[in-house]
């Protein structure tokens, strides 16, 4: 019995997701009228950088052409694409807000510290290096895992 019990929670906290509303910005459009808001249904463990795909393509008529860097904001502020959505959704939202609005921006970004993430096809070699360095500080040196 307590199996199942686990289980069904393991589901509820693994099949988290957030709904999400996202705007082209104003600065990069290059049609009228604008166009609608994209809405995704994101999972709270996944990285925004993995929405990227399924996003450039709703907003494929109203893109400038060649862009490639692709960064989102909430209320101007700029969201590091390392940090997991549902992360992200807990420490900004103090009032969670259904869909969360956010907004994509394509623009070069120098703003304090944020790092843009230019090409996404690199994005899992990126999380696979992070993995071996939590493993490498919590598992103690000299153990077999």
């Amino acid at each position: 019995m307590e199996i199942s019990i686990g289980t069904e929670a393991q589901k509820y906290v693994w099949g988290g997701a957030i709904p999400l509303q996202i705007h082209l910005h104003e600065s990069e459009v290059t049609t009228l009228p604008l166009p609608p808001p994209a809405l995704i249904l994101a999972p709270r463990l996944g990285y925004l950088p993995l929405l990227a795909s399924q996003v450039k393509p709703f907003f494929s008529g109203a893109l400038p052409p060649g862009v490639d860097t692709v960064w989102f904001e909430y209320k101007g502020l700029p969201l590091k694409w390392y940090i997991p959505i549902g992360v992200l959704f807990d420490l900004l939202c103090a009032e969670p807000e259904r869909p969360w609005n956010l907004t994509m921006d394509l623009s070069s970004l120098a703003v304090g510290g944020l790092d843009v993430l230019h090409n996404f096809t690199g994005f899992g070699n990126i999380l696979c290096s992070w993995h071996r360095v939590v493993i490498f500080f919590v598992v103690p040196f000299g153990t077999w895992v």
